[in-house]
């Protein structure tokens, strides 16, 4: 018999960062989508700076996803929910940074 006394991980508590950076992707669109449509041209730094008040609290939910992803890392399919928003938010910024400095 083995430890009466162990319960099931319950992983619906990982869904909380995967719905959270489902919400910073949205938010986060607009200014991708205008990075890409601007192409950098002329774009100054203060006219960036708004999105550093989006990315720098992301960067604390993405580690918060990191940190779900591994705690309950047997269920694929709640890894799945935190990895894809994940992916999906990195994928914006790296291509609104690249779009905002492309000449």
């Amino acid at each position: 018999m083995k430890n009466s006394m162990a319960q099931r991980l319950d992983p619906s508590f990982a869904r909380i960062p995967a719905i959270l950076l489902w919400v910073i992707n949205v938010l986060h669109a607009p200014f991708a989508w205008w990075a890409a449509s601007v192409g950098g041209a002329g774009m100054e730094m203060m006219v960036l700076l708004p999105i550093f008040f989006l990315h720098l609290p992301s960067i604390l939910l993405l580690l918060v996803s990191a940190i779900s992803m591994l705690i309950v890392r047997k269920h694929k399919r709640a890894v799945l929910e935190n990895a894809i928003p994940a992916i999906i938010y990195v994928l914006q910024v790296l291509a609104f940074w690249f779009f905002a400095f492309n000449k």
